[in-house]
């Protein structure tokens, strides 16, 4: 493995406790590939069934929707070393829920679902880590979906 990827990965929140070195290690015999985007190129769209893990280790990325006006909406922006749509990986749901775009020129690190259970098993630390990204995305998500009803309540519509 590249020394720059491993410098790149080691600043994502799932490998920042791994020493470099444990790094190139722990892939030896697991594929991965690094996939390369132009700016405002597409990802992934809305319902591409996700295969495995996507990092974001160069450039910005957006999630968007397309609105029934057919305005497309930015639902947020995210950052270099941020692994991507982490709570849909596993499952039988396992469908980008979002347009998926580079803002700049971007490079993904992906490895396969297989892969990437094979490298959790070689080291306790990854695997917490990767627990940690879901807990912490589902946790937002919640928060998100409480403002929303909160805020239709005080709009008075009505939703269930």
């Amino acid at each position: 493995m590249d020394l720059n990827i491993i410098k790149r990965l080691k600043k994502t929140g799932l490998f920042s406790e791994i020493e470099e070195k444990s790094i190139e290690e722990y892939f030896t015999g697991i594929k991965y590939e690094i996939k390369k985007y132009s700016q405002d190129e597409n990802i992934a769209f809305r319902g591409d069934e996700i295969k495995g893990l996507y990092i974001n280790l160069e450039g910005k990325v957006a999630t968007e929707m397309l609105k029934e006006s057919g305005e497309v909406k930015r639902i947020e922006e995210i950052d270099s070393y941020s692994l991507l749509a982490t709570a849909f990986i596993f499952g039988d749901k396992n469908r980008f829920p979002v347009d998926l775009n580079a803002v700049t020129s971007t490079s993904i690190f992906y490895i396969e679902k297989n892969e990437l259970i094979q490298l959790l098993k070689k080291d306790d630390r990854l695997l917490k880590k990767f627990l940690d990204e879901i807990s912490c995305n589902f946790y937002l998500i919640t928060f998100g979906i409480i403002l929303l009803i909160k805020l239709l309540e005080k709009n008075s519509v009505s939703i269930f």
